[in-house]
Protein backbone atom coordinates (compact mmCIF):
# COMPACT_ATOMS: atom_id res chain seq x y z
CA UNK A 1 0.00 0.00 0.00
CA UNK A 2 1.33 3.41 -0.56
CA UNK A 3 2.95 4.88 2.12
CA UNK A 4 0.89 8.33 1.84
CA UNK A 5 -2.72 6.70 1.12
CA UNK A 6 -1.65 4.60 4.58
CA UNK A 7 -0.76 7.33 6.70
CA UNK A 8 -4.03 9.25 5.53
CA UNK A 9 -5.87 5.74 6.84
CA UNK A 10 -4.02 5.30 10.23
CA UNK A 11 -4.95 9.18 11.24
CA UNK A 12 -8.31 8.31 10.07
CA UNK A 13 -8.62 5.26 12.49
CA UNK A 14 -6.76 7.13 15.46
CA UNK A 15 -9.03 10.63 14.85
CA UNK A 16 -11.84 8.07 15.53
CA UNK A 17 -10.79 6.47 18.35
CA UNK A 18 -10.11 10.09 19.96
CA UNK A 19 -13.94 10.43 19.02
CA UNK A 20 -14.99 7.62 20.79
CA UNK A 21 -12.74 7.44 23.98
CA UNK A 22 -14.34 11.18 24.22
CA UNK A 23 -17.99 9.41 23.58
CA UNK A 24 -17.56 7.05 26.08
CA UNK A 25 -17.74 4.27 23.60
CA UNK A 26 -14.48 2.83 24.93
CA UNK A 27 -15.25 -1.28 23.18
CA UNK A 28 -15.55 0.64 20.24
CA UNK A 29 -12.40 2.68 20.35
CA UNK A 30 -10.26 -0.91 21.24
CA UNK A 31 -12.09 -2.64 18.51
CA UNK A 32 -10.86 0.39 16.26
CA UNK A 33 -7.21 0.18 17.77
CA UNK A 34 -6.75 -3.24 16.63
CA UNK A 35 -7.63 -2.15 13.31
CA UNK A 36 -5.16 0.27 13.87
CA UNK A 37 -2.43 -2.22 14.91
CA UNK A 38 -3.20 -4.71 12.03
CA UNK A 39 -3.08 -2.33 9.69
CA UNK A 40 0.36 -1.61 10.83
CA UNK A 41 1.96 -5.12 9.67
CA UNK A 42 4.41 -6.79 10.88
CA UNK A 43 6.89 -4.30 12.02
CA UNK A 44 4.50 -1.73 13.59
CA UNK A 45 7.41 0.10 15.79
CA UNK A 46 8.39 1.20 12.44
CA UNK A 47 5.63 3.45 12.35
CA UNK A 48 5.62 7.20 14.08
CA UNK A 49 1.87 6.34 15.30
CA UNK A 50 2.56 3.26 16.83
CA UNK A 51 3.34 5.37 19.84
CA UNK A 52 0.51 7.24 19.47
CA UNK A 53 -2.02 4.08 19.20
CA UNK A 54 -0.75 2.80 22.62
CA UNK A 55 -1.12 6.04 24.08
CA UNK A 56 -4.72 5.62 23.11
CA UNK A 57 -4.63 1.93 24.49
CA UNK A 58 -3.56 3.46 27.78
CA UNK A 59 -6.48 5.78 27.86
CA UNK A 60 -9.04 3.66 27.04
CA UNK A 61 -7.68 1.24 29.43
CA UNK A 62 -7.77 4.04 31.73
CA UNK A 63 -11.17 4.59 31.55
CA UNK A 64 -12.23 1.03 32.09
CA UNK A 65 -10.60 1.07 35.35
CA UNK A 66 -7.88 -1.37 34.04
CA UNK A 67 -4.85 0.49 35.79
CA UNK A 68 -2.27 -2.58 35.11
CA UNK A 69 -3.54 -2.92 31.28
CA UNK A 70 -3.19 1.42 31.52
CA UNK A 71 0.45 1.46 32.78
CA UNK A 72 1.31 -1.71 30.41
CA UNK A 73 0.83 0.36 27.64
CA UNK A 74 1.59 3.38 28.50
CA UNK A 75 5.48 1.61 29.22
CA UNK A 76 4.73 0.44 25.66
CA UNK A 77 4.81 4.03 24.36
CA UNK A 78 7.94 4.65 26.67
CA UNK A 79 10.32 2.39 25.44
CA UNK A 80 9.49 3.16 22.00
CA UNK A 81 10.08 7.01 22.14
CA UNK A 82 12.90 6.06 23.76
CA UNK A 83 14.27 4.25 21.00
CA UNK A 84 13.51 6.97 18.67
CA UNK A 85 14.85 9.56 21.30
CA UNK A 86 12.16 11.59 20.79
CA UNK A 87 12.45 13.40 24.14
CA UNK A 88 9.26 15.49 24.03
CA UNK A 89 7.28 12.68 23.30
CA UNK A 90 9.10 10.89 26.54
CA UNK A 91 7.90 13.92 28.66
CA UNK A 92 4.45 13.51 27.77
CA UNK A 93 4.20 9.95 28.20
CA UNK A 94 6.26 9.85 31.73
CA UNK A 95 3.56 13.21 32.75
CA UNK A 96 0.10 10.50 31.31
CA UNK A 97 1.68 7.42 33.39
CA UNK A 98 2.22 9.93 36.38
CA UNK A 99 -1.71 11.20 35.66
CA UNK A 100 -2.47 7.37 35.93
CA UNK A 101 -0.53 6.67 39.01
CA UNK A 102 -2.02 9.82 40.74
CA UNK A 103 -5.77 8.63 38.99
CA UNK A 104 -5.19 5.40 41.66
CA UNK A 105 -4.18 6.68 44.16
CA UNK A 106 -0.56 5.80 43.67
CA UNK A 107 0.98 9.47 44.81
CA UNK A 108 4.71 8.39 45.35
CA UNK A 109 4.67 6.63 41.72
CA UNK A 110 2.81 9.77 40.24
CA UNK A 111 5.72 12.08 42.18
CA UNK A 112 8.36 10.18 40.72
CA UNK A 113 6.94 10.17 37.16
CA UNK A 114 5.94 13.69 37.20
CA UNK A 115 9.51 14.74 39.20
CA UNK A 116 11.59 12.79 35.84
CA UNK A 117 9.15 14.26 33.36
CA UNK A 118 9.72 17.77 35.01
CA UNK A 119 13.99 16.96 34.17
CA UNK A 120 13.10 15.60 30.77
CA UNK A 121 12.24 19.15 30.17
CA UNK A 122 15.70 20.79 31.13
CA UNK A 123 16.30 19.05 27.81
CA UNK A 124 14.67 21.85 25.69
CA UNK A 125 15.24 25.62 25.19
CA UNK A 126 13.22 27.41 27.31
CA UNK A 127 10.26 28.97 24.97
CA UNK A 128 7.34 30.04 26.35
CA UNK A 129 5.87 26.66 26.11
CA UNK A 130 8.10 24.47 27.74
CA UNK A 131 8.47 27.05 30.25
CA UNK A 132 4.11 26.50 30.77
CA UNK A 133 4.70 22.84 30.84
CA UNK A 134 7.03 23.22 33.60
CA UNK A 135 4.77 25.24 35.75
CA UNK A 136 1.57 22.52 35.03
CA UNK A 137 4.17 19.39 36.14
CA UNK A 138 4.59 22.01 39.03
CA UNK A 139 1.04 22.57 39.85
CA UNK A 140 0.89 18.66 40.24
CA UNK A 141 3.93 18.05 42.34
CA UNK A 142 2.28 20.59 44.61
CA UNK A 143 -1.33 18.63 44.87
CA UNK A 144 0.24 15.35 45.01
CA UNK A 145 2.50 16.73 47.97
CA UNK A 146 -0.09 17.88 49.90
CA UNK A 147 -1.92 14.89 49.92
CA UNK A 148 1.40 13.82 51.10
CA UNK A 149 1.19 15.42 53.84
CA UNK A 150 4.96 16.84 52.37
CA UNK A 151 4.54 20.23 52.96
CA UNK A 152 8.06 21.76 52.25
CA UNK A 153 8.44 20.09 49.08
CA UNK A 154 4.99 20.99 47.96
CA UNK A 155 5.77 24.32 48.60
CA UNK A 156 9.10 24.50 47.08
CA UNK A 157 7.15 23.07 43.72
CA UNK A 158 4.66 25.79 44.31
CA UNK A 159 7.27 28.76 44.45
CA UNK A 160 9.42 26.97 41.69
CA UNK A 161 5.79 27.18 39.42
CA UNK A 162 5.22 30.22 40.62
CA UNK A 163 8.50 31.41 38.88
CA UNK A 164 8.12 29.84 35.65
CA UNK A 165 4.84 31.62 35.54
CA UNK A 166 5.87 35.09 36.49
CA UNK A 167 8.34 34.84 33.02
CA UNK A 168 5.55 34.46 30.75
CA UNK A 169 3.44 36.63 32.49
CA UNK A 170 0.43 34.32 33.17
CA UNK A 171 -1.75 35.71 36.04
CA UNK A 172 -3.84 33.15 35.70
CA UNK A 173 -1.11 30.65 36.55
CA UNK A 174 0.02 33.08 39.12
CA UNK A 175 -2.77 33.17 40.99
CA UNK A 176 -2.97 29.02 41.31
CA UNK A 177 0.50 29.32 42.74
CA UNK A 178 -0.32 31.60 45.23
CA UNK A 179 -3.28 29.40 46.20
CA UNK A 180 -1.25 26.44 46.12
CA UNK A 181 1.67 28.11 49.05
CA UNK A 182 -0.87 29.34 51.36
CA UNK A 183 -2.71 26.39 50.74
CA UNK A 184 0.88 24.43 52.24
CA UNK A 185 0.43 27.11 55.42
CA UNK A 186 -2.91 26.51 55.58
CA UNK A 187 -2.49 22.27 56.14
CA UNK A 188 0.47 22.97 58.51
CA UNK A 189 -2.08 24.94 60.36
CA UNK A 190 0.02 28.38 59.85
CA UNK A 191 -2.99 30.07 59.53
CA UNK A 192 -1.98 33.66 59.55
CA UNK A 193 0.91 33.40 57.05
CA UNK A 194 -1.80 31.35 55.02
CA UNK A 195 -4.27 34.36 55.08
CA UNK A 196 -1.58 36.82 54.30
CA UNK A 197 -0.71 34.94 50.83
CA UNK A 198 -4.15 33.94 50.07
CA UNK A 199 -5.12 38.04 50.13
CA UNK A 200 -2.70 38.50 47.54
CA UNK A 201 -4.05 35.97 45.53
CA UNK A 202 -7.30 37.70 46.00
CA UNK A 203 -6.35 40.85 44.82
CA UNK A 204 -4.66 39.27 42.02
CA UNK A 205 -8.01 37.28 41.55
CA UNK A 206 -9.97 39.95 41.82
CA UNK A 207 -7.75 42.29 38.87
CA UNK A 208 -8.15 39.40 36.30
CA UNK A 209 -11.84 38.90 37.10
CA UNK A 210 -10.92 35.12 38.16
CA UNK A 211 -14.02 33.43 39.64
CA UNK A 212 -12.42 30.33 39.88
CA UNK A 213 -9.68 31.46 42.04
CA UNK A 214 -12.01 33.59 43.91
CA UNK A 215 -14.28 30.52 44.69
CA UNK A 216 -11.77 28.54 46.02
CA UNK A 217 -10.09 31.08 47.94
CA UNK A 218 -13.14 31.88 49.72
CA UNK A 219 -13.70 28.77 50.94
CA UNK A 220 -10.28 28.47 51.92
CA UNK A 221 -11.20 31.59 54.21
CA UNK A 222 -14.13 29.67 55.20
CA UNK A 223 -12.01 26.93 56.14
CA UNK A 224 -9.57 28.76 58.48
CA UNK A 225 -12.59 30.94 60.15
CA UNK A 226 -14.02 27.68 61.10
CA UNK A 227 -11.09 26.67 62.79
CA UNK A 228 -10.19 29.49 64.68
CA UNK A 229 -13.98 29.71 65.97
CA UNK A 230 -15.13 32.43 63.91
CA UNK A 231 -18.29 30.85 63.05
CA UNK A 232 -19.93 33.60 61.47
CA UNK A 233 -17.40 35.12 59.64
CA UNK A 234 -16.58 31.27 58.15
CA UNK A 235 -20.80 31.18 56.73
CA UNK A 236 -20.65 33.90 55.10
CA UNK A 237 -17.15 33.24 53.10
CA UNK A 238 -18.69 29.33 52.31
CA UNK A 239 -21.52 30.90 51.57
CA UNK A 240 -20.30 33.15 48.66
CA UNK A 241 -18.02 30.82 47.47
CA UNK A 242 -21.00 28.07 46.97
CA UNK A 243 -22.68 31.32 45.12
CA UNK A 244 -19.11 31.52 42.24
CA UNK A 245 -18.49 28.12 42.48
CA UNK A 246 -21.82 26.88 41.35
CA UNK A 247 -21.65 29.84 38.37
CA UNK A 248 -18.45 28.23 37.33
CA UNK A 249 -19.06 24.93 37.43
CA UNK A 250 -16.47 24.38 39.73
CA UNK A 251 -18.33 21.25 41.58
CA UNK A 252 -15.73 19.79 43.64
CA UNK A 253 -15.49 23.24 45.45
CA UNK A 254 -19.14 23.66 45.53
CA UNK A 255 -19.58 20.04 47.02
CA UNK A 256 -17.34 20.83 49.72
CA UNK A 257 -19.09 24.16 50.59
CA UNK A 258 -21.90 22.62 51.33
CA UNK A 259 -20.63 19.97 53.18
CA UNK A 260 -19.25 22.56 55.41
CA UNK A 261 -22.20 24.85 55.76
CA UNK A 262 -23.60 21.45 57.03
CA UNK A 263 -20.80 21.06 59.50
CA UNK A 264 -21.56 24.44 60.84
CA UNK A 265 -24.94 23.76 61.23
CA UNK A 266 -24.63 20.51 63.27
CA UNK A 267 -25.00 22.36 66.53
CA UNK A 268 -27.62 24.64 66.05
CA UNK A 269 -29.89 23.13 63.58
CA UNK A 270 -29.29 19.37 62.54
CA UNK A 271 -31.63 19.47 59.86
CA UNK A 272 -29.59 21.68 57.78
CA UNK A 273 -26.77 19.16 58.28
CA UNK A 274 -28.19 16.47 56.66
CA UNK A 275 -29.94 18.55 53.89
CA UNK A 276 -26.42 20.36 53.12
CA UNK A 277 -24.87 16.57 52.91
CA UNK A 278 -27.47 15.34 50.35
CA UNK A 279 -26.70 17.96 48.31
CA UNK A 280 -23.27 17.73 48.77
CA UNK A 281 -23.27 14.26 47.74
CA UNK A 282 -25.35 14.60 45.31
CA UNK A 283 -23.58 17.07 42.83
CA UNK A 284 -20.73 14.27 43.77
CA UNK A 285 -22.55 11.51 42.50
CA UNK A 286 -23.69 13.66 39.12
CA UNK A 287 -20.03 14.82 38.41
CA UNK A 288 -18.33 11.31 38.92
CA UNK A 289 -16.35 10.25 35.92
CA UNK A 290 -12.97 8.40 34.89
CA UNK A 291 -11.03 12.18 35.28
CA UNK A 292 -13.02 13.05 37.93
CA UNK A 293 -13.30 9.70 40.26
CA UNK A 294 -10.62 9.67 42.51
CA UNK A 295 -11.21 13.65 43.69
CA UNK A 296 -14.82 12.58 44.19
CA UNK A 297 -14.20 9.80 46.20
CA UNK A 298 -11.69 11.43 48.69
CA UNK A 299 -14.45 14.12 49.08
CA UNK A 300 -17.63 11.73 49.50
CA UNK A 301 -14.96 10.51 52.48
CA UNK A 302 -14.96 13.69 54.38
CA UNK A 303 -19.28 13.75 53.40
CA UNK A 304 -19.62 10.04 55.09
CA UNK A 305 -17.01 11.24 58.26
CA UNK A 306 -19.84 14.51 58.33
CA UNK A 307 -22.67 12.06 58.75
CA UNK A 308 -20.34 9.69 61.26
CA UNK A 309 -20.14 12.50 63.52
CA UNK A 310 -24.12 13.94 62.96
CA UNK A 311 -25.44 10.42 63.75
CA UNK A 312 -23.12 10.42 66.77
CA UNK A 313 -24.37 13.51 68.14
CA UNK A 314 -27.68 12.15 67.64
CA UNK A 315 -27.18 8.53 69.45
CA UNK A 316 -27.58 6.98 66.27
CA UNK A 317 -24.33 4.81 66.91
CA UNK A 318 -25.11 1.87 64.50
CA UNK A 319 -25.64 4.29 61.60
CA UNK A 320 -22.80 6.71 62.86
CA UNK A 321 -20.18 3.30 62.41
CA UNK A 322 -21.89 2.63 59.41
CA UNK A 323 -20.71 6.13 57.95
CA UNK A 324 -17.59 5.83 59.52
CA UNK A 325 -16.68 2.41 58.02
CA UNK A 326 -18.03 3.82 54.30
CA UNK A 327 -15.24 7.09 55.21
CA UNK A 328 -12.76 4.85 56.69
CA UNK A 329 -12.13 2.57 53.36
CA UNK A 330 -11.94 5.49 51.16
CA UNK A 331 -9.46 6.80 53.74
CA UNK A 332 -7.38 3.98 53.65
CA UNK A 333 -7.65 3.63 49.81
CA UNK A 334 -5.87 7.15 49.10
CA UNK A 335 -3.83 7.66 51.97
CA UNK A 336 -5.40 10.28 53.86
CA UNK A 337 -3.53 10.20 56.70
CA UNK A 338 -4.86 12.83 58.54
CA UNK A 339 -8.52 11.70 57.91
CA UNK A 340 -7.48 8.03 59.22
CA UNK A 341 -6.68 9.68 62.48
CA UNK A 342 -9.67 11.90 62.90
CA UNK A 343 -11.90 8.67 62.18
CA UNK A 344 -10.04 6.41 64.47
CA UNK A 345 -10.50 9.23 67.08
CA UNK A 346 -14.00 8.79 66.48
CA UNK A 347 -14.46 5.66 66.03
CA UNK A 348 -13.18 5.03 69.77
CA UNK A 349 -15.67 6.98 70.95
CA UNK A 350 -18.51 5.18 69.15
CA UNK A 351 -16.86 1.93 70.59
CA UNK A 352 -17.05 3.30 73.85
CA UNK A 353 -20.68 4.53 73.68
CA UNK A 354 -22.04 1.54 72.23
CA UNK A 355 -23.43 -1.41 74.41
CA UNK A 356 -23.08 -4.16 71.65
CA UNK A 357 -19.79 -5.47 71.86
CA UNK A 358 -19.78 -7.72 68.82
CA UNK A 359 -20.11 -4.30 66.70
CA UNK A 360 -17.59 -2.52 68.79
CA UNK A 361 -15.15 -4.34 67.52
CA UNK A 362 -15.80 -3.22 63.98
CA UNK A 363 -12.65 -2.18 62.15
CA UNK A 364 -13.62 1.43 60.65
CA UNK A 365 -11.17 0.13 57.75
CA UNK A 366 -12.73 -3.25 56.39
CA UNK A 367 -11.69 -5.05 53.05
CA UNK A 368 -14.64 -4.61 50.97
CA UNK A 369 -16.11 -3.81 47.21
CA UNK A 370 -15.08 -0.98 45.48
CA UNK A 371 -16.93 2.29 46.70
CA UNK A 372 -18.30 2.82 43.13
CA UNK A 373 -20.03 -0.57 42.72
CA UNK A 374 -21.94 0.10 46.22
CA UNK A 375 -23.08 3.68 44.91
CA UNK A 376 -23.94 2.19 41.53
CA UNK A 377 -21.56 4.47 39.33
CA UNK A 378 -19.15 2.19 38.45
Amino acid sequence: MNNIIMEKSLQVLYEQVEIEIKDGDYQQALFALDNAMEFLGNRPDEHQIYGKIKILYAEVNRCLGKFYSAIKYVNEALDFYRLRQEYKEVFRTREIMGDIFFQYGKYVEAVEEWETALQLLSLFNDDSEIIRAKAHICIKLGEVLNFLSDYKRARSNYFRGLNFSRSVNDQILIGRFQLGIGSTYHLENRFQIALKVYYQALKLAKQNNDKFLIGRLLHSFGDIFTKTGQVKKAKKNYEKSLEITEKVRDFATSASNLRELGRLNMKTDSDKTLYYYERSFDKLIENISTDTRGECERLMGKNFYLMALYYFKLKEYKLGMKSLVEAGEIFHKYSMEKEKKRAHILHNQITHRRTNSQSSNQSPFPQAEVLSVKLGIG
